[in-house]
């Protein structure tokens, strides 16, 4: 019978039930959709660290990891063929290469700037990172004497495909050199750091520039991850993957993105909080329009209620009745925003959002700004929003509940 008054209550003024239980569900669709768009963003900003600056798995000699920063070309991987057959036998592991980084200057004319070099091996590399897809031109050959510019280092020199630029370096002799290299291919990419300052030579060109024969300093490896995976879960994977590494490679530094990027990973964690003050501003908007829907119905039914009581209602039944009132255009609001939500989840993961008009450039905010951005699944965020909707609803409907169950039967039927 209680839940048939409660029914019959909820429905009686639809409009006021209608505009209460919307502003529930949109609050849940804009708190399902920023963070499928925040975790969207965060997978975006990861994939430009995976795919062209260091992959998912990075290993270096001991040596090397002490002053990594310093790029030191005299200490590096010796058993590159071992590490190779350790790493076939890993699961998930589609691809496996090498990379030697180095520091030097470009000079175009009177122009120079300082550079971050990159020596790559033509064939592997494109087997683990994705640089060939953003160059204008094209990409490197074996010839020697070729080079690939970031596009914002391009612009600052003034130079383009077919220049000339100089590169001088500190080879690993500790002996300054210079090569003249035409440049093939400009990379635009949603790498700033790599737009800003990167070039790309290939082995056979370090060989003459820097003096180096096969060194290689670091080993990349790229896992697979498919779309839809999240990126704890990509993170998670990649853990077990180096742990697995560090056991049957004890004597070098294996790191996962995981170690490499920590701190931005904090970060990203922290921003959930700036997504859910949102949602709760929203939703406490509704809480009050709950609470007034339900004390409205408190003033209009005051008859009802002395009727009610008169008949030998308990104040506690009464209250329960307003409670479930409440509770009730809280999960109507509720299922509303996770049906919501699952359709803004479905057009942001399937189609994306284009943020390519908030930038004309990739390195003009700092960080990578590019393309699409896909919205990810994340089953929590519909968790929270839900409970949180019935959280609020409750606790909105409680006051106006309990102010009804202390009307006096005798005030109320004053009013037949």
């Amino acid at each position: 019978m209680v839940i048939k008054m409660v029914l019959r209550n909820v429905f009686r003024h639809k409009r006021r039930t209608l505009i209460t239980v919307i502003t529930i569900a949109v609050g849940i669709m804009f708190y399902v959709a920023m963070d499928s768009l925040l975790v969207g963003t965060d997978r975006m900003l990861i994939e430009s660290m995976v795919k062209f600056s260091d992959r998912s798995i990075i290993i270096y000699s001991k040596e090397y990891d002490e002053n990594r920063r310093g790029f030191p070309l005299d200490k590096g991987v010796k058993d590159y063929d071992r590490i190779v057959e350790i790493v076939k036998g890993q699961k998930d592991i589609s691809g496996i290469t090498y990379r030697v980084r180095f520091l030097g200057e470009m000079i175009f004319g009177a122009k120079s700037k300082y550079i971050v070099g990159t020596v790559i091996d033509n064939y592997t590399d494109s087997e683990v990172f994705e640089i060939s897809n953003y160059v204008k031109g094209r990409y490197l050959s074996s010839n020697e004497g070729e080079v690939i510019v970031g596009s914002a280092l391009a612009k600052k020199l003034g130079v383009g495909v077919g220049d000339y630029v100089v590169i001088s370096v500190k080879t690993v002799s500790g002996a300054y050199n210079a090569m003249e290299f035409e440049i093939v291919g400009i990379i635009e990419s949603p790498d700033s750091v790599l737009n800003e300052s990167g070039v790309i030579i290939s082995y056979s060109s370090a060989r003459s520039l820097l003096g180096i024969k096969d060194l290689k300093t670091s080993v990349h490896l790229k896992v697979n991850w498919p779309r839809g995976e999240s990126v704890m879960s990509y993170l998670d994977r990649l853990d077990k993957i180096t742990a697995n590494l560090r056991e049957q490679l004890g004597e070098y530094s294996v790191y996962s993105l995981r170690d490499l990027y920590k701190d931005f990973l904090l970060l990203m964690e922290q921003k959930r909080v700036s997504s859910f003050l949102i949602v709760f501003i929203i939703l406490v908007i509704a809480g009050v329009g709950i609470a007034n829907s339900i004390l409205m119905s408190v003033y209009e039914r005051v008859k009802e209620i002395g009727v009610l009581m008169a008949m030998g209602m308990k104040p506690k039944e009464v209250r329960k009745i307003f409670l479930l009132e409440g509770i009730t255009l809280g999960v109507l609001g509720a299922v509303g925003g996770v049906f919501l939500g699952v359709i803004v989840d479905l057009f942001l993961i399937y189609v994306g959002y284009d943020i390519t008009v908030f930038a004309s450039s990739g390195t003009e905010l700092g960080i990578p700004v590019w393309g699409v951005i896909y919205g990810e699944w994340n089953f929590i965020a519909f968790v929270e929003g839900f409970l949180f909707a019935l959280v609020v609803s409750a606790v909105s409907s409680y006051f106006p509940a309990r102010y009804a169950s202390k009307l006096k039967v005798t005030e109320c039927l004053k009013f037949v």
